[in-house]
């Protein structure tokens, strides 16, 4: 147990830690936070972004990534009613349906936890 805590932990300062490198980047390279790069693969769709914001929203992605990880191991260890409702709700997330997501939550929480109805 203590050493999951700690991995836990060390991957959520890592990952917190990099969601600023575009801030970093911008401090010791100007130019190079200001280049303008294709995110496509094939030359023939363009979609130019600066490096920086680029590197802003992938480690924005990454950080996502680490707090699920870090969230689906806390209800592992709590509960399986706990796991379900965080995986329904993160497979509801994402398929796309962000504005509903809230009303889905509290609607499974309500269900499993309320009424204590065993999934």
């Amino acid at each position: 147990m203590k050493h999951l805590t700690r991995v836990i932990i060390i991957v959520f300062i890592v990952s917190l830690a990099l969601t600023q490198v575009h801030s970093i980047l911008r401090y010791f390279d100007e130019s190079l936070a200001r280049t303008k790069i294709n995110i496509f693969l094939d030359a023939s769709y363009k979609r130019e972004v600066t490096v920086q914001w680029y590197l802003f929203f992938l480690c924005q992605y990454f950080f996502l990534i680490c707090c699920m990880f870090i969230a689906t191991m806390a209800c592992i260890r709590y509960s399986f009613r706990l796991t379900m409702v965080f995986f329904t709700g993160m497979v509801y997330l994402m398929v796309g349906l962000n504005e509903n997501a809230t009303k889905f939550f509290n609607f499974l929480l309500f269900i499993s936890f309320g009424l204590k109805i065993k999934l």
